[in-house]
C-alpha cells in the first residue's frame, strides 16, 4: 500500500538522521576539547613566554596569513554542498636574489633543477627552492612547545569544521524531507480508511 510506503520512507530517513546526529555530536565534543586544549596550551606558552612577550595578535605581522582555505562545490544530482579544506603551504623561490621569486599553491616538495640559457649559449642551473610557509616561525627557532600544539590543535579544529557544516545542511535537508513525507501520508490516511470500508462486507 502506498501508506506503508511512505512509512518505511519515513523510517529510513529517521535512521540516516539519528546517524547523522551521532557523528555531528561526536565532532562537537571533539571540537569543544580541541578548542579547550588550544587555550591552555596558549596560556601554558604564555606563562612561561620572556618578560615582555605574550603570544597573541600584538606579535603577529604579514607572515601571519591562513595556510588553509575552504573550498565549497555542489553536487547539482543531489543538491548537496560539499567543504573541502584545501592547503597552501609551499612557495617557491629561486635561490638567485637577482630573479623575482615565483609563488605557487600547491604542494611542491623537495628540490628542483631548473636550466636556463645565459647570453653566451651556455646551460646554468637556478636552484628552485621550495620552502614551507609557515606562520608559527615567526616567533623564531624557539618556539616553545606547547604553542607549536596550540598550532595542530587548531589545525584540527579546521578540518572537523567543515564536516560540521555539511552536516548541519544535510540534517536540515533530511527534515524538510521528513515533513513532506509526512504530510503526503496524512493526505492519503483518509483515502486508504475509505477504500478499507468499501472493501469489508456490508
Amino acid at each position: 500500500m502506498k501508506e506503508d510506503n511512505l512509512s518505511d520512507d519515513i523510517e529510513n530517513l529517521l535512521s540516516q538522521y539519528l546517524n547523522l546526529v551521532d557523528e555531528y555530536d561526536l565532532l562537537r565534543r571533539r571540537l569543544y576539547m580541541l578548542q579547550v586544549s588550544a587555550r591552555q596550551n596558549l596560556a601554558r606558552a604564555n606563562f612561561n613566554a620572556a618578560r615582555g612577550i605574550r603570544y597573541g595578535e600584538e606579535l603577529y605581522d604579514s607572515r601571519m596569513q591562513a595556510l588553509r582555505l575552504c573550498c565549497v562545490t555542489v553536487d547539482a544530482e543531489k543538491g548537496k554542498r560539499k567543504f573541502t579544506v584545501i592547503t597552501k603551504d609551499t612557495i617557491k623561490k629561486k635561490s638567485d636574489p637577482s630573479t623575482a621569486s615565483e609563488v605557487k599553491e600547491g604542494a611542491l616538495d623537495g628540490l628542483s633543477q631548473e636550466k636556463t640559457m645565459n647570453g653566451d649559449g651556455q646551460t646554468t642551473e637556478d636552484t628552485a627552492i621550495t620552502i614551507k610557509h609557515d606562520p608559527i616561525r615567526m616567533f623564531g627557532i624557539l618556539t616553545p612547545t606547547s604553542l607549536r600544539l596550540v598550532q595542530t590543535d587548531s589545525i584540527k579544529m579546521v578540518n572537523i569544521i567543515p564536516r560540521l557544516v555539511e552536516l548541519d545542511a544535510e540534517l536540515a535537508q533530511i527534515e524538510l524531507e521528513i515533513r513532506r513525507l509526512r504530510k503526503r501520508r496524512t493526505k492519503t490516511e483518509p483515502n486508504v480508511k475509505k477504500s478499507i470500508n468499501q472493501s469489508q462486507p456490508t
